[in-house]
């Protein structure tokens, strides 16, 4: 193990929805890398994966109370404007050039951060989403004179026009390098901002522990749909509500299950009830991994009738799917941009239009009803995740960018 550390900066520690984050780093500790984590909230739910007990990595939390911390936070800023002045310029910069509360907030905990890391193993700094983990990252990477890097995941490239933000153009420039989880966010980075050289920005997609999820030994009877996913516009779930309630007019013997947690729940829930879906349909709750696993064998089909949000938000390659693939559950989604990376439509999934209740129900229909398809499906889907999505060769990749930075 190398003496030196990457530090990982993230919004929260642990958080439900981020278990490829885990994974990522868990990946990296068995590969000898010394990891250090910044968490700027504490967690928002009770519900862990049980992988978090192998996490190594020290976690430190910045105090929620922030208004309270400002004092020592000027503080900080001040040891450092004292101490390295021509950096302190730098940064202050950088907050006030896009100034807002927000910058202001991750400028002064940029300093608590920087002051805590101060004289440490600490080499790199790596921020998971290019959003407000990103900025604390990079302003801390100048007050220390250390490097930062980002992925690029959906909601951080494409929500509110974020992509053609001269803010995001600014992040970009800075990096060291650039991680994008699909081929497709890179292409449409390059496009958008013709002068970010390729060579920064490379393509690693998050991978899945294989061990987690071995491919299923045999077909579940039960005709039960499964959909898992934050209850979110950009998920799509009021399609695959409407989907059911086709199935149920066709008189499809079916269950379908919708598994996790979000602000529309309630929304979702006055759906279910509206087409009167009470028997068909049940809103599961969030579930951490381990538990999830159990849901994956038992359906017959994974459906995730993803959309383009209306502030253009998207999911890019969900591990969710990938997730069901690894398992051998048939997968059906929606052909949105830079799907099929993941989905080949007919070879390792089915792909549909986005919003559009029947031809979803015709899917559906499609692979209740042929057992072969799905067999043939599943089989390929998990040859897909294995050969694309395992991940020690994907976080393999991620080190070898790291080392210049441990090692030089």
């Amino acid at each position: 193990m190398t003496d030196r550390s990457v530090v990982y900066v993230l919004k929260r520690v642990p958080r439900l929805s981020e278990t490829f984050i885990l994974n990522e780093i868990l990946a990296l500790e068995a590969m000898g890398l010394k990891i250090r984590i910044i968490s700027l909230h504490e967690s928002d739910t009770k519900i862990t994966h049980s992988e978090i007990q192998f996490l190594r990595a020290q976690v430190y939390y910045l105090p929620e109370s922030f208004w309270r911390e400002i004092p020592r936070m000027l503080a900080a800023q001040g040891h450092f404007l004292r101490r390295y002045r021509g950096r302190w310029i730098r940064a202050f910069s950088v907050m006030i050039r896009r100034f807002s509360l927000k910058a202001a907030k991750r400028w002064l905990q940029s300093g608590t951060v920087a002051q805590l890391l101060e004289g440490s193993d600490a080499s790199h700094i790596h921020a998971h989403y290019s959003t407000a983990p990103t900025t604390v990252a990079m302003i801390t990477g100048i007050l220390l004179n250390l490097p930062f890097s980002f992925p690029c995941h959906a909601k951080d490239v494409y929500a509110d026009g974020r992509l053609h933000s001269p803010g995001f153009f600014r992040t970009l420039t800075r990096a060291a390098f650039v991680v994008c989880v699909s081929a497709k966010t890179k292409q449409d980075i390059l496009e958008t901002w013709a002068d970010i050289p390729a060579s920064k920005i490379h393509v690693i997609y998050n991978g899945l522990n294989l061990e987690r999820f071995p491919r299923r030994r045999s077909e579940p009877r039960e005709h039960l749909i499964l959909g898992v996913g934050r209850l979110v516009e950009k998920k799509g779930f009021p399609y695959l509500i409407e989907a059911c309630n086709l199935l149920k007019k066709h008189l499809v013997p079916f269950k379908c299950e919708i598994v996790g947690y979000g602000d529309l729940r309630n929304d979702l829930a006055d759906l279910v009830s509206t087409l009167h879906l009470e028997d068909e349909v049940e809103l599961v709750g969030p579930l951490a991994q381990q538990e999830l696993v159990a849901y994956y064998r038992k359906a017959r089909i994974f459906c995730l009738p993803t959309i383009i949000a209306d502030n253009d938000d998207r999911d890019v390659l969900p591990n969710v799917v990938k997730e069901a693939m690894a398992i051998g559950v048939p997968v059906l989604t929606t052909n949105t941009p830079g799907m099929n990376e993941l989905v080949e439509h007919e070879r390792t999934g089915l792909l549909v239009p986005p919003k559009d209740p029947s031809a979803l129900t015709v899917a559906l229909e499609r692979l209740l009803d042929d057992n072969k398809l799905g067999g043939r499906l599943a089989d390929a889907g998990r040859l897909m995740v294995e050969d694309r999505f395992d991940r020690s060769k994907n976080v393999s990749q991620l080190k070898y960018l790291f080392e210049p930075y441990l090692f030089s």
